[in-house]
């Protein structure tokens, strides 16, 4: 089943739907916040909280802006800036 099709039944409160896509795209968005925050458990935290936010919001997920997958990295980074945190030093 495509992402769009899976957002949509997490919209209409599939469970299922929410736990197909983590399993497609849980390693990709905890990559990107692991690289972002440099600390496992903040990752771990944030990607939690991408994945709350992302069952509540489903309904306003417009395909037309971009992938699922652009859309929960999105939600990550979002997440991640407005707990303060800051990208990890190199």
């Amino acid at each position: 089943m495509p992402d769009n099709q899976l957002v949509q039944l997490m919209a209409q409160g599939d469970h299922e739907a929410l736990a197909e896509l983590r399993d497609r795209h849980g390693l990709s968005v905890y990559a990107q916040l692991y690289v972002m925050l440099g600390n496992a458990d903040a990752a771990e935290r944030v990607v939690a909280e991408t994945w709350d936010q992302a069952w509540l919001s489903a309904g306003g997920f417009n395909p037309r802006a971009g992938s699922v997958l652009v859309w929960l990295s999105s939600l990550a980074r979002s997440l991640a800036a407005s707990r303060g945190a800051a990208p990890a030093r190199r």
